[in-house]
């Protein structure tokens, strides 16, 4: 009689359960023993509890490949972060004709300059005080976009983060060993206005004099490019300040010259913009020797036990923090009769790890993981297809309620059906589209700490009776 009660309260519990939870949940005081709470409604056979105390296990994982081509932001600069680093990114790029077609001079027209247009986006990492140094090459091999195949010999997917045609983080094209220019200036990112920075005069009389001879390298697209192979904008090593973004867009070379106009001498220019596709990417490297994480390798995860109980994610380094949940099993064992309700996955950063030149994400990101590290799709939002994505609550005022929340209830209550070897992990990340243009970062707690730390909550009501 008992298991028919139960059956016939099911329906009701399924169609009122997160409304009774939600109702209920403002009312609920954590309790340390015995690592949940609860209450009794008037009906004996249902009973709502809450359990926040899972076992997290974090570590700090250093992906391959990430791409960084075709965003629409160069990111150039050097800095040591604390944490994580020192970092560097390279800006690389191809250049071509505007839409007005190809430089045509008159034969009267006279040479002045060139110089490189560039308008920061206003985005920075660092400390932009300090004055920065960089030079830049020109390219002696052209930009080929990397073809990975997308299943390895044993048809384990490569990444998520695979994408056809597109350039990454690791990769590289040759230089020429000398510069076209050395830049050295304080960075302004809120500065709205372009700035115009000095290139090799020679390069720009060779330009002037191809194109007043008609010269297919200054006349023809495709002679051009295969001429003139594109640029790299290169931190200076001793460099230690921040990175930041320059439009793409809005950047280009500038060949200066006059001509007269009604017996008039005018100065007019010529601009030669960057290609906005996936030839344009940033190299970013990052050397974890000097931060926390010394000894980390790519592809290989670092238990939070083993770098002081912590665990870090950043976005254009490629670390993110994977998370098992080894408690699902004691919990389906013990809580054999249940209904989850909601589950959610709290991220508190540690207080104190991000300051206004060292920032936090503006969103996080979840993706599922193989067993050996390796991103092989993202975690949907409850009941859509889409990336779970949780916005950064922020607490500016006492910095102790900082936090972001994932609503995982569809995942959980797939998983905690699973043995535990059959689990895949799962891997926190800024969001896939700051990838290759951000370097915010997030540092957490593991496990041995009460707060700033990740928490599974769950929300579940179990069924007595039964």
């Amino acid at each position: 009689m008992l298991i028919n009660r139960a059956q016939h309260h099911h329906s009701k519990i399924k169609n009122g359960l997160t409304i009774i939870a939600a109702i209920f949940s403002g009312f609920f005081v954590s309790c340390d023993e015995p690592g949940y709470i609860g209450f009794y409604p008037k009906d004996p056979d249902l009973y709502i509890q809450v359990v926040d105390t899972f076992t997290v296990q974090t570590s700090t994982v250093w992906l391959d490949s990430i791409p960084t081509s075709g965003n629409g932001d160069l990111m150039i600069g050097r800095l040591t972060d604390p944490l994580s680093g020192q970092i560097s990114s390279e800006a690389y790029f191809r250049i071509a004709f505007n839409a007005s077609g190809a430089l045509n001079l008159p034969a009267d027209a006279i040479y002045d300059s060139i110089s490189f247009k560039l308008k920061y986006n206003g985005y920075y990492y660092g400390d932009t005080s300090r004055q920065a140094s960089f030079s830049v090459y020109r390219l002696a091999e052209d930009i080929v976009p990397r073809r990975l195949p997308p299943y390895q010999y044993d048809e384990d997917q490569i990444s998520y983060f695979y994408k056809p045609d597109k350039l990454y983080n690791t990769s590289t094209f040759a230089k020429s060993p000398l510069p076209l220019g050395i830049w050295k200036f304080n960075p302004r990112p809120g500065f709205k206005d372009s700035l115009f920075l000095p290139i090799d005069q020679h390069l720009g009389r060779e330009w002037f004099d191809l194109a007043k001879a008609g010269d297919d390298k200054l006349s023809k697209v495709e002679s051009f490019l295969n001429y003139f192979k594109g640029l790299v904008i290169v931190p200076d090593p001793y460099y230690q300040g921040s990175i930041f973004g320059i439009q793409a867009e809005n950047a280009s070379l500038v060949l200066h010259y006059r001509k007269y106009e009604n017996d008039v001498l005018k100065n007019f220019n010529y601009e030669f913009p960057i290609i906005r596709d996936n030839s344009q990417f940033n190299k970013i490297e990052l050397n974890p020797e000097s931060g926390h994480f010394n000894g980390i390798s790519r592809g290989r995860a670092k238990t939070s036990r083993d770098t002081g109980n912590t665990a870090l994610l950043q976005a254009g380094t490629g670390l993110a923090i994977r998370i098992e949940f080894p408690g699902l099993d004691h919990f389906r064992e013990v809580e054999q009769h249940f209904v989850i309700n909601l589950a959610e996955l709290i991220v508190e950063p540690i207080a104190g790890t991000y300051t206004s030149i060292f920032p936090l994400p503006a969103e996080l990101g979840l993706l599922v993981a193989s067993r050996d590290n390796v991103p092989v799709g993202h975690l949907s939002s409850d009941y859509s297809d889409h990336i779970n994505v949780a916005k950064l609550q922020l607490d500016d005022e006492f910095h102790r309620d900082t936090r972001y929340v994932f609503p995982v209830t569809s995942y959980i209550h797939q998983e905690i059906r699973r043995k535990e070897g059959n689990r895949n992990p799962l891997l926190l990340i800024s969001a896939p589209d700051t990838y290759g243009k951000s370097f915010n970062r997030l540092s957490i707690n593991g496990n041995q700490n009460a707060r700033n730390k990740i928490t599974l909550r769950i929300f579940y009501s179990r069924i007595l009776g039964t």
